[in-house]
């Protein structure tokens, strides 16, 4: 009974962290295509300077929000690689003790979890500041 319902548990985890692995690359790919149009199309010249800083905010936080998403991705593969050490030591030690391996528990590092509410919090300001931006030049145009 307690096999099967580890084995649900496993595979409800793998589930999630495929999708939110999915998710958060659908993010990133949507928020490296915005840095690269606005880069590609920013105009050069007829800029007031407050739109010129809410650009190049938006710019500055598109990127760390790009950074940020590329490395909780990361973590997924920080936490398995750390997991598949833990149970190997494990069984290591288990088999030159002569006793059964125990279940291990490997704790994800929290600088990833930091890492998502970076991004989150990152491309939110950029939405913002090009909300602002536009709004801007609209009213002052």
């Amino acid at each position: 009974m307690n096999d099967d319902v580890l084995t649900q548990i496993q595979a409800l985890q793998r589930e999630w962290r495929e999708r939110d692995v999915a998710w958060l690359q659908q993010i990133i790919s949507i928020a490296t295509a915005a840095l690269a149009i606005l880069v590609a199309f920013a105009p050069q010249e007829g800029l007031s300077t407050p739109a010129r800083y809410m650009l190049a905010g938006a710019w500055l936080s598109l990127g760390l929000g790009i950074v940020a998403g590329v490395a909780s991705i990361y973590g997924y593969t920080h936490e398995a690689k750390a997991r598949l050490e833990n149970v190997v030591e494990e069984w290591i030690q288990a088999l030159a003790e002569g006793r059964a391996p125990e279940m291990v528990v490997t704790v994800p590092a929290r600088i990833f979890a930091i890492c998502r509410w970076v991004m989150v919090l990152s491309l939110l300001l950029s939405v913002c500041l090009l909300v602002g931006h536009a709004m801007w030049r609209t009213l002052a145009g």
